[in-house]
């Protein structure tokens, strides 16, 4: 509701920039951003946004507690099943969620421990917020500097209230 708000109220004066924060304590938190990472690499960053919001509308489904008795290829098939509802190939997310060489037998496979297509990328997401010193989520920047009074929790109006000083 915060982005609508802001493109109608102050269009032109907020450059929003998004980076994925994985939170290792949320052990499907990973394989939530693989996926939202996959949509992008998909479908740009319209598919990106169209499957975060998918995610975020149907989040009960990836808390710890509604996954604790899942395995990691089920949580994968849930995902690409999501974004399906968004007019994603499912079949082409999937490819890049499973886990590289499973095709061949286990002596055949170069590495056992190589992960899946997204990998890479999100290894580099994660190094961004280490770097930065981000621990949880949302860590807030404003011009530059972190803005450490925002909360995970704010609704709409207490974003517009902490805001209102520096859109004035």
């Amino acid at each position: 509701r915060l982005l609508p708000y802001l493109k109608e109220n102050h269009p032109n004066r907020v450059l929003i920039t998004e980076f994925n924060q994985i939170q290792p304590w949320h052990p499907a938190s990973s394989l939530l951003h693989e996926a939202a990472l996959a949509a992008e690499k998909l479908g740009g960053a319209a598919a990106y946004n169209r499957y975060s919001m998918a995610i975020f509308q149907n989040q009960a489904s990836f808390m710890d507690d509604g996954l604790y008795d899942k395995s990691r290829k089920q949580i994968y098939e849930e995902l690409a099943e999501l974004a399906g509802t968004v007019g994603m190939d499912r079949k082409a997310l999937m490819s890049l969620l499973t886990v590289k060489e499973l095709e061949k037998p286990y002596e055949e496979r170069k590495e056992h421990n190589g992960g899946n297509e997204m990998t890479g990328l999100l290894k580099l997401y994660i190094k961004h917020s280490r770097k930065a010193g981000v621990h949880v989520s949302p860590t807030v920047y404003v011009n530059g500097i972190e803005d450490s009074g925002i909360s995970s929790g704010f609704t709409l109006e207490q974003w517009v209230e902490h805001l209102k000083p520096l859109l004035m």
